[in-house]
């Protein structure tokens, strides 16, 4: 049974995307959900760093 998460995403994406992503949660021996999870958090801790970077360079 799938949950609910798996779902959500499966939704945002196609089926060609969704199967890459899961080859490599196999791969990396996690779930899809986790894999987004973990993605999406090192995007938004790169997005931060830029932000804050930016912030310091108008300071300056």
């Amino acid at each position: 049974m799938k949950s609910l998460r798996t779902k959500t995403i499966q939704s945002y994406v196609d089926k060609d995307f969704y199967e890459q992503v899961k080859a490599i949660a196999q791969y990396n021996n996690c779930s899809v959900s986790n894999l987004v999870v973990q993605l999406l958090d090192k995007k938004i801790k790169e997005h931060n760093k830029t932000l804050m970077e930016e912030q310091h360079f108008k300071e300056v």
